[in-house]
């Protein structure tokens, strides 16, 4: 579909979005800032029995998981007596590659029989997904923004905000299935995105196969599928008739993949537990429904323990540009509001609403790039002069907070922080999530840091040692704290830091040559 610009500029329509070569320097650009800051291990139980999991299929064992046996955070005895995670199947296949890796278990032999569990090297080589899907992430929400019609330089700087000034960053460093689950459902919108303009076949199937991978993730990701994809099924006015299918078999063809992922996982539950409705988190209290909905809905939004709003301020300022967004694209809006509406409503509605031990309330991750989209025309008008300058201000104000917040994520261990706090009694609830602002301990341990103090106070020196706590929870600072330093510790991060300005000077640049052919702040698709 050709771009034009709108009435008032009058100019030949350029190039939409920013082009493959430039879209290829954000990804290295951003996946060398998010593996310099990766953490090189798991802060979360939940991946670790998932990449136990991995492990015992490569291993020949089948996916079980040798980790402790308790509700919520530990395994749950299944079939034959033998312990399976709680969680469904998609990011232990996803770990796969890394459990193939020599050296990535270990065998223990126990009075109970053989137990296999995942290696430091394990840990580590899988540690590294989570970066690579949080750059794809930053890559096709650019992609998407260059299909919805804005220009290079808006799309970029738009992305780079959502990089780093939201919890996806966080989240590219800390091992959460929601990191994987974030990017299967922005990939099933932007190809529903695509499809809604095209009609293409391909594009519907793409759509269902992507929204199909998040269910086999998170189940919870139904939820959003139905919503997400109304644009492959519902076609623009402007779209290909030779390629139009029937209603009823986009539906099929968006519909079969996500309906074949859910009985996978329903399969794999009766594996594991002999019932398809058991996924091991029957006995998990806090995944009990509650009529407090109202609470969980402030508290994933607004509170200043786990909002959305609050960890992520930037997403303030996209909401002034949605009444456009909604105006503009009203399918592909309408599609990711309403899959952000069911994603808030639907966990509200249980007791452990905010996904505790964890950054924000981590289930409203896979939203953020959704809630975002319309920032892109926010940016538009701040380079096209059209925002007054408080308004200016506000947005960089929101960026740079969101900065300091997202820093103050990735270089601390929010894991070992709330641990600490359990220890001395004072552990963050899902109560007391709504008024405490969990970042502020990250930011008090980097102050903590930077005066050499002990991050960890009252803590005696075999709490520290089995905490295994550290001052900046960067892979290679980490590394130089047990080994000393060395030219892994140095030399790679290094490498890794200038590979990241060299990609993100080639990307200014091809924004700079994309200015010159005539890319515009104003350009948009027509209406």
């Amino acid at each position: 579909m050709a771009v034009t610009t709108e009435a008032d500029t009058g100019s030949p329509a350029p190039r939409r979005g920013a082009d493959r070569r430039t879209l290829g320097w954000l990804f290295i650009g951003v996946l060398a800032v998010y593996l310099v800051s990766a953490a090189g291990q798991f802060q979360t139980i939940d991946a670790a029995q998932e990449l136990g999991a991995a492990v015992s299929i490569v291993h020949g064992r089948g996916p079980r998981s040798d980790f402790p046996v308790g509700p919520g955070g530990g395994t749950t005895i299944g079939r034959g007596g033998h312990p399976y995670a709680g969680h469904d199947i998609g990011s232990s296949l996803l770990y796969l590659p890394a459990a193939l890796v020599p050296g990535t278990a270990n065998r223990t032999e126990t009075a109970h029989g053989s137990m296999l569990l995942p290696s430091r090297r394990g840990y580590f080589v899988a540690s590294l997904l989570a970066p690579v899907l949080g750059a794809l992430i930053i890559v096709v929400f650019a992609a998407m923004l260059g299909d919805l019609g804005f220009d290079p330089a808006s799309t970029i700087v738009t992305a780079l905000l959502v990089a780093f000034t939201t919890a996806i960053w966080v989240y590219a460093h800390v091992s959460f299935d929601t990191t994987a689950t974030t990017l299967a459902v922005l990939c099933g919108l932007w190809c529903a995105s695509r499809a809604h303009r095209s009609g293409r076949v391909r594009h519907v199937v793409a759509a269902g196969s992507f929204l199909g991978a998040g269910v086999l993730v998170r189940v919870d990701a139904l939820v959003m599928a139905p919503f997400l994809a109304l644009p492959a099924v519902l076609l623009a006015a402007g779209s290909p008739s030779r390629d139009r299918a029937g209603v009823t078999k986009r539906v099929a063809l968006v519909a079969g993949p996500v309906a074949a992922a859910f009985a996978i996982d329903l399969a794999y539950n009766w594996y594991r537990f002999g019932s398809i409705t058991d996924n091991g988190h029957t006995n998990d209290g806090f995944l009990r429904f509650t009529p407090r909905i109202g609470e969980g809905l402030v508290g994933q939004t607004i509170s200043p323990g786990k909002g959305l709003f609050v960890f992520s301020p930037i997403l303030i300022a996209a909401a002034f540009r949605w009444r456009w967004f909604l105006r503009r694209h009203t399918v592909v809006a309408g599609s990711a509001l309403a899959a952000t509406v069911a994603t808030l409503l639907a966990h509200s509605a249980i007791i452990g609403w905010a996904g505790d031990q964890a950054w924000g309330a981590r289930f409203t991750v896979p939203v953020v790039p959704l809630v975002a989209l319309p920032l892109a025309r926010l940016i538009r008008d701040l380079r096209a002069g059209r925002v007054a300058f408080v308004g200016r201000v506000a947005v960089a104000v929101a960026a740079a907070i969101g900065f300091v917040i997202q820093l103050s994520g990735v270089l601390v261990d929010f894991f070992a922080v709330v641990t600490e706090r359990r220890l001395r009694g004072t552990d963050l609830s899902t109560t007391t999530s709504l008024t405490h602002a969990a970042y502020l301990d990250g930011i008090v341990v980097l102050w903590r840091a930077t005066t050499q103090a002990q991050p960890y106070p009252d803590l005696t020196a075999g709490w520290v040692e089995a905490l295994h706590v550290a001052r900046v929870d960067l892979w290679w600072v980490r590394s130089a704290q047990d080994s000393g330093w060395n030219l892994v510790t140095v030399v790679v991060p290094l490498l890794l830091a200038i590979v990241g300005v060299f990609a993100f000077t080639r990307m200014f640049r091809g924004i700079h040559r994309d200015r010159r052919n005539g890319a515009s702040p104003r350009v948009t698709p027509p209406a």
